[in-house]
């Protein structure tokens, strides 16, 4: 295997591009006819924090169906495509996204060929709403633009992604190129990971590239999408073969890969999202057997459910929700015993957050904190299933159906309500651990709220 950095590149039109590749024995021995899941099994990989400025803009985009129907043609897995626009496109629809520096980002997107794509993108001053900078800066314009989520914080940025293949990382506050690399292809997923100011692209190709500072680190063209980066290991699933790879951060170099044993899903059948814990990969096969990874085709222990579930962690246990038999089962992470199931949880479940060994769930009765250890609710409110919420320092900031109503941070601790504050006709967007991102139904204004006290900062119109 070859691992050769490339040289700082900039717009460059003869370029050539060294590239990392894996076993070639393991190229042709895996069925390609499975159908391509990347994008969804991007969608669910990572929580928190990770994937903060992803969730945000998903979580715009749902709550945004609820109040125009029209726009549930947006909601379809962000495959990378050809990002080729007409020149001056306007946006039909927006999502917000926190900044480094103290900026929110308010971006247009547009249905491009069989994706959505980011036509444009403002940014203002987190405080004080102050336009800071816009882009395209012309109508003649075919750039597109694309999120950038820190792994260790809900501070993104953002990209701009010419049609030549051009990408280049802006100044939060001004807009500025601060590198640019010339890609091979444009068709790159609009959202990357940032990790120790390294960016990690994916492509429609099952490649992805590390790039810092305008440098190729290393380029990998076998293991798919990127699910996530834990410990300095990269983590990542080849569908149309169905093996799983651990890559090294640093270096691309190959670690271990896991093939599945082949199974053929069913046609409305999605990849639920992996999860860590101590160096562990947890995931679950289209024939719905959850696989604890630990090593090159080592299976530290396996478990038969009926259906899909989902997977969430923390630091000693594994969370495994069932949807089919309406339990949380409580897994112990090395050794599979099952430690406690939940029973009867009924309709839609899911876990809002872990804290100090306390589990949030969320159900079709409401919602209630669960000590994981002994099984006992420490308390219960009651809230409808859909009802949106922001959860961030201990506290849940739950938002009102249809935007009509009032905005209440709630101490996770003992449920106590800390502020209320009233809205009109507001769609929760996103946010960060100082503010929301509320934007109104019928005139496209964007409001800030602050965390610590409901107070609307400012408000502007964003369309």
């Amino acid at each position: 295997m070859d691992y050769r950095p490339e040289q700082q590149q900039r717009d460059q039109s003869d370029i050539e591009v060294e590239i990392t590749d894996l076993d070639a024995e393991e190229a042709g021995n895996r069925a390609a006819g499975a159908a391509r899941f990347e994008s969804i099994l991007a969608s669910f990989v990572r929580h928190a924090r990770l994937w903060s400025a992803l969730v945000i803009l998903v979580g715009c985009v749902i709550i945004a169906i609820q109040f125009f129907p029209a726009v549930a043609s947006f909601v379809k897995p962000a495959a990378p495509s050809s990002t080729t626009i007409a020149p001056g496109v306007k946006p039909e629809l927006f999502s917000t996204a926190a900044g480094a520096d103290n900026v929110t980002f308010a971006m247009g997107w547009r249905a491009v060929a069989t994706t959505t794509t980011a036509v444009s993108v403002t940014a203002y001053d987190t405080q004080n709403g102050a336009l800071l900078w816009h882009g395209p800066q012309t109508q003649s314009s075919t750039t597109t633009y694309g999120l950038v989520g820190n792994q260790d914080s809900y501070a993104s940025n953002i990209y701009a992604l010419r049609s030549d293949g051009l990408v280049s990382l802006l100044a939060p506050r001004t807009g500025k190129v601060i590198w640019s690399y010339k890609l091979p292809s444009s068709n790159i997923s609009p959202h990357a990971i940032e990790q120790a100011n390294v960016l990690f692209f994916s492509d429609s190709d099952n490649s992805f590239y590390a790039v810092k500072d305008g440098r190729l680190l290393w380029h990998n063209v076998r293991a798919g999408t990127l699910l996530t980066i834990e410990n300095g290991v990269v983590y990542s699933y080849n569908s149309a073969q169905q093996i799983y790879y651990a890559l090294k951060e640093e270096s691309g170099a190959r670690l271990w890969s896991y093939a599945v044993p082949h199974s053929t899903p069913s046609p409305s059948q999605t990849v639920q999202g992996p999860t860590i814990v101590n160096n562990i990969l947890y995931v679950q096969t289209f024939d719905n057997k959850l696989l604890a990874i630990q090593s090159q085709d080592h299976v530290l222990w396996s478990h038969n459910f009926n259906g899909p579930v989902t997977l969430q962690s923390d630091a000693h246990h594994l969370y495994v929700i069932d949807q089919v038999a309406d339990t949380i089962d409580v897994f112990n992470p090395q050794t599979g015993n099952i430690e406690r199931t939940f029973p009867h949880e009924a309709g839609a479940i899911n876990i809002e957050d872990i804290q100090n060994n306390m589990l949030y769930i969320q159900a079709d009765e409401g919602m209630r904190a669960v000590n994981a250890e002994t099984g006992k609710i420490v308390w219960r409110r009651a809230i409808d299933v859909n009802q949106p919420k922001w959860i961030s320092n201990g506290v849940i900031y739950m938002y009102p159906l249809q935007g009509k109503g009032s905005i209440q941070a709630i101490n996770e601790k003992d449920n106590t309500v800390l502020w209320s504050a009233a809205i009109k006709g507001q769609v929760f967007l996103g946010g960060d651990d100082n503010v929301l991102d509320l934007v109104s139904t019928d005139n496209s204004t964007l409001s800030v709220l602050r965390l610590s006290d409901g107070k609307i900062l400012w408000s502007k119109h964003i369309s």
